[in-house]
């Protein structure tokens, strides 16, 4: 039978006699994964395994051996949120900072190829669409997010918006909507990272959090 995963790096020992996989991961769930945390990550035989994020996770019955090679990384869903919404402040800040120079160089272009800095540019804004998706995920249902939401459908409009300009070859629009549009939208969204954060910090602080984080 399988004696042993790891568990955030740390070898673990399974006392069960488990013969698949997902009998194995809703024993952890029971039994040793603390209620303030939850699995983000399986590798089974080194590769990843998907699975749902809900209350209770979802894994393919796949056979154990005793050979088998289980590395689960266990987080708590708030700590995961705050990183994502720290990497989201830090790409706000730096499209923040590279928005009116772009918009300058799309102007001042004529017709052109797509400037580099304005590839990266598109590059950023759909890892923020992406770093929502994945915060939405994870986020506490206390915690309103319709603000975000909003700003996420409206990012997505504007890349739409940016690469029919593009297409175009319509450097003076690229410029418009970065100028009217784009940079308004990352503004907001930076402050309401920090109404985000806030929250968070606020329920982790609670002494009924702080308890179950100690059991």
């Amino acid at each position: 039978m399988l004696r042993s995963i790891l568990i955030n790096k740390k070898k673990i020992p399974v006392p069960v006699p488990f013969k698949v996989l997902d009998e194995l991961i809703n024993w952890l769930q029971s039994y040793v994964i603390k209620p303030n945390e939850t699995i983000t990550r399986i590798k089974f035989d080194g590769r990843d395994i998907d699975f749902g994020i809900d209350d209770r996770i979802c894994v393919p019955s796949l056979d154990l051996k005793e050979s088998s090679s289980i590395d689960i990384r266990v987080d708590s869903p708030d700590r995961v949120c705050l990183q994502a919404l720290e990497a989201l402040a830090n790409l706000c800040s730096i499209l923040e900072r590279v928005l009116k120079p772009i918009a300058v160089t799309c102007w001042q272009g004529g017709n052109r190829d797509i400037p580099n800095d304005l590839n990266t540019l598109l590059e950023d804004l759909d890892l923020i669409n992406q770093l929502i998706d994945h915060l939405f995920l994870w986020l506490d249902h206390s915690i309103d997010r319709e603000a975000l939401e909003l700003l996420n459908k409206k990012i997505q409009q504007e890349i739409s918006l940016l690469n029919i300009a593009i297409s175009r070859s319509d450097w003076r629009g690229v410029a418009r909507l970065l100028l009217k549009g784009v940079e308004h939208t990352v503004i907001q969204m930076k402050r309401d990272i920090g109404v985000a954060q806030e929250a968070i910090f606020a329920i982790t602080s609670t002494p009924g959090y702080q308890e179950q984080a100690l059991r």
